[in-house]
């Protein structure tokens, strides 16, 4: 209330003026503001309708299927892991071929399985061919016994060698292994003690020899002896 002590009416009246004319400026601005958002807005709205982009608002996905009657979730089967099978590094071995199977030669009515071919008929199996009738298997059928034995039928003494008699010798032994067959005749001649010399002359002599063949049972069999024969030098 003491404001206005001390100062003029001019001065009162001054301030009054410039009040009302700051209210009317403010409410004249106001007033021309709302004059032009009134007459701007439908532009502003029909610009910004423009720009707007139309959506077709799709319908929402359907619900997902109930969970089986079972109920949790199914089990995903578990894939099997193969593992490569490994090949070991090793030749194959190919299967031999057994070699072709020759005809047997037909055997005789009365012999033996697996018997020897051209053997003695109701002989040995495994006998040797040739051998005595009713020998012992595994045996060669050859009787050993001592040469006085067995009858000499034709004797042949051997002769002196001629490079024996050179070399100065006067006599020698020979000891000749033979074997004789059912026919007399020495069928094997080997030397168990004789000089290089002397062979010959005793092997000659040997095959010379006749004997009358060895019985056994009243049949005749193979028989098998040591020869003695004395080399000796008459004048």
């Amino acid at each position: 209330m003491f404001d206005n002590v001390g100062r003029t009416r001019k001065q009162s009246a001054g301030r009054t003026a410039g009040s009302v004319l700051l209210s009317l400026l403010f409410n004249g601005s106001l007033l021309g503001l709302m004059i032009i958002i009134s007459v701007k807005a439908p532009e502003i709205v029909a610009e910004v309708q423009d720009k707007l982009v139309a959506v077709d608002m799709l319908p929402p996905p359907p619900p997902p299927p109930p969970p089986p009657a079972g109920g949790g979730k199914k089990k995903e089967k578990k894939e099997e892991k193969i593992e490569p099978e490994v090949v070991p590094d090793v030749p194959v071995l190919l299967e031999e071929v057994p070699p072709p199977v020759e005809d047997e030669p037909e055997g005789e009515d009365g012999g033996m399985k697996d018997g020897v071919v051209d053997g003695v008929k109701d002989g040995v199996v495994d006998g040797v061919k040739d051998g005595v009738l009713g020998g012992q298997l595994g045996g060669t059928g050859i009787k050993t016994v001592h040469y006085s034995e067995v009858q000499v039928k034709l004797r042949q003494l051997p002769e002196f060698p001629e490079a024996a008699k050179q070399l100065g010798l006067k006599s020698e032994k020979c000891i000749v292994h033979v074997v004789v067959g059912t026919n007399g005749r020495a069928e094997a001649i080997t030397f168990k003690a004789c000089p290089e010399l002397f062979k010959a002359s005793a092997r000659a002599a040997a095959e010379k020899y006749e004997w009358y063949p060895l019985l056994d049972g009243g049949v005749p069999v193979r028989a098998q002896f040591d020869l003695n024969f004395i080399f000796k030098l008459t004048n």
